[in-house]
């Protein structure tokens, strides 16, 4: 007999209507066999199909029939040039395996240079206060 034994959750976000899931690369590294499970309670199996440990972003591809990828709404994307510091902001997040914790916090800092998990500098990255536990 043989088992999944899970290894970490994470969260994501659909990104177009053809089934991608946008999630961190952390969140699947070295797994294999990933399941998604919708707000809704619905779990599919995905794979990956893209990938970047150096920014900690991975695409995942959802295995749905194309009637059901149809239904899914793809996060509406907004421009991140116009972000000032003090600005309000929320996070969604899976910590501790917590599902759909939602923040708020505020714009600390743009245009910062960060390390990837990975150990890998990020360019560009907007800091917040928004604290996920």
């Amino acid at each position: 007999e043989i088992r999944a034994v899970p290894k970490g959750t994470g969260t994501g976000w659909v990104y177009d209507g053809e089934g991608h899931i946008i999630t961190n690369y952390h969140v699947i590294e070295g797994a294999n066999a990933l399941i998604v499970r919708f707000i809704e309670g619905t779990e599919v199996p995905a794979k990956v199909v893209g990938a970047d440990p150096g920014t900690d972003v991975a695409v995942l591809q959802v295995d749905l029939p194309k009637q059901k990828q149809q239904a899914l709404v793809a996060l509406k994307r907004g421009e991140s040039a116009p972000l000032s510091v003090g600005q309000e902001v929320y996070a969604i997040g899976n910590p501790f395996g917590l599902d759909h914790t939602l923040t708020k916090g505020i714009v600390s800092g743009v245009g910062r240079t960060i390390m990837s998990i990975g150990g890998r500098p990020i360019q560009g990255a907007i800091q917040t206060d928004a604290s996920i536990n």
